[in-house]
């Protein structure tokens, strides 16, 4: 069954296998499951506050100011934490990306909501 929605939590509930199309190209392709293990979600907080997002291997997408900054990453965290603690950096928190994270993370921008309509 082919199930089209712009509400990705419900995608996230009720797919197996998704297919991402931004700007009419395929963004990410694959088993649901599989695109969320290899994408996590992180929360960074630095010991003194940044002017430029801090670059992590593996970063899809980096945002936030001062001290507090999270990033959407693709693949392992191998070495991030020694990275983050060279640059004075520690993470405070660590989940799975949602689809809504990983779709941003990729295509650089947010779905619309219904109440944005």
């Amino acid at each position: 069954m082919l199930f089209s929605s712009h509400l990705l939590d419900e995608v996230e509930l009720m797919s197996d296998y998704v297919t991402m199309i931004h700007e009419g190209k395929v963004a990410l392709n694959g088993a649901l499951d599989e695109i969320k293990e290899r994408h996590r979600h992180l929360t960074i907080q630095f010991g003194a506050p940044r002017s430029q997002p801090p670059e992590l291997a593996g970063a899809l997408s980096v945002e936030g100011s001062g001290r507090v900054w999270t990033a959407v990453c693709n693949g392992g965290l191998e070495g991030i934490q020694e990275t983050l603690s060279k640059m004075g950096a520690r993470m405070v928190e660590e989940r799975n990306a949602s689809l809504q994270d990983i779709f941003v993370a990729h295509v650089g921008r947010k779905c619309h909501s219904p109440e944005e309509e």
